[in-house]
């Protein structure tokens, strides 16, 4: 699979095998707040896809759910910028963002 991510706000994955559209998953696009927010960083580790985006928020992606993504939940990270690097592994999380700070 390809994981793709866009200012629009869509998460695609497309099926490098079969060489067509997986599918397309909708992540939040607003804060608390009402700002407009985009993803900008993700990785993955197991069955979890981690989205960073513009409001300095991690977004949860199940990749089991019926063989499909679903959106799980939206974390505040604590960091005052854009979430620009997020690195998952197993028992850890570690985001850097544009207030230039990073943390685990």
């Amino acid at each position: 699979k390809i994981y793709s991510i866009s200012e629009d706000g869509n998460l695609v994955i497309h099926d490098r095998v079969a060489a067509k559209l997986f599918t397309k998953v909708k992540l939040p696009g607003a804060t608390e707040d009402h700002q407009r927010s985009y993803p900008l960083s993700m990785d993955s580790v197991g069955n979890c896809l981690y989205v960073g985006d513009s409001a300095g928020r991690l977004n949860l992606i199940d990749t089991t759910a019926d063989s499909s993504f679903q959106f799980v939940q939206s974390y505040k990270t604590g960091h005052a910028g854009r979430l620009t690097g997020v690195q998952c592994s197993m028992g850890s999380i570690i985001t850097s963002s544009t207030d230039g700070t990073v943390k685990i």
